[in-house]
């Protein structure tokens, strides 16, 4: 359908120099046999950007591989804040609830270290995730263990005013 290197711009029709050619710009059309989202692509698209940026400073890589790497980039950061925020907010509100420093902290870390361990198991198993995984799981178990800690924290600290005695607690 398209010509290769080899063959002389001469012999490629008007309407194909049309649409490679425009205003300017130019179309370069590059194939991969690597699925997209792999670190082999990923690779890959660098090696090209790399390239590509020698000759033109403003070029883009377009197509379902880069958009999949920058849909990962940006995606990765919008977690992390997310998560930082997430943490931050519910931390200042264990500590107006549950009206302690340390137990926000604690609780805090032993939620964190639960969605690691739980997202570590996939690592461990050798199974794949999708990228997104990690944002849903994430989320999904800080918000409802949360709910959790601090309805077992008040419950206990309720039975402890009452009972002198921590082990009948």
């Amino acid at each position: 359908e398209f010509v290769g290197p080899g063959v002389p711009s001469s012999f490629e029709p008007q309407a194909v120099k049309d649409i490679l050619n425009n205003g300017g710009k130019r179309l370069l059309i590059v194939n991969s046999d690597y699925r997209p989202a792999t670190s082999k692509q990923t690779k890959q698209l660098n090696a090209i950007d790399t390239i590509i940026h020698k000759y033109d400073k403003k070029a883009i890589v377009a197509g379902e591989g880069a958009l999949m790497k920058d849909l990962i980039t940006i995606a990765d950061h919008d977690f992390k804040m997310v998560n930082y925020t997430s943490l931050a907010v519910i931390f200042v509100i264990m500590i107006l609830v549950l009206k302690s420093l340390s137990l926000p902290m604690v609780l805090s870390l032993v939620i964190e270290f639960a969605i690691f361990v739980n997202m570590s198991i996939a690592y461990y198993t050798g199974t794949s995730l999708p990228f997104i995984a990690s944002i849903v799981v994430g989320t999904i178990q800080l918000g409802a263990t949360i709910d959790y800690a601090i309805l077992m924290s008040t419950t206990y600290i309720e039975k402890r005013k009452k009972s002198a005695d921590k082990k009948k607690c």
